[in-house]
This record gives C-alpha cells, structure tokens and sequence, in this order.
C-alpha cells in the first residue's frame, strides 16, 4: 500500500484542468432525477422487449 489513505478514486480532468466531477456538476438534483428517470424506463423497456414475449404466453396458457 501506498502511503496515501485518502479516496481510492483517482481525480481525472478535463481539457480546461478541472475535475470530471466539477464539469458534470448537477444542481438541485433535477439532472441526477433526470438521469434516473430515464435509467429506469430504459430497463423496464428492456424487460418488457425480453420478459413480455413469455409472460403473454404464460397469461394465455394460465386462462385456459
């Protein structure tokens, strides 16, 4: 180990000399919902293109 105890995380910048953090700064946590929102619609899109085939058949196997 070296003798640094601070952040594993090594601090990559920009072309300008700033973070990476600094330039994706999000204020209020509006962008970060934002970003959620669409991780979160993006999987269930993904499920509903993977599981929907199968569950349709199951709903129809099932009301025989």
């Amino acid at each position: 180990m070296s003798g640094s105890h601070g952040s594993s995380v090594r601090q990559v910048e920009s072309g300008d000399g700033r973070s990476l953090l600094d330039s994706l700064h999000i204020r209020d946590g509006k962008a970060g919902l934002f970003l959620t929102g669409l991780v979160v619609i993006g999987l269930g899109v993904l499920a509903w293109k993977y599981i929907g085939p199968d569950l349709k058949q199951y709903m129809k196997i099932r009301d025989m």
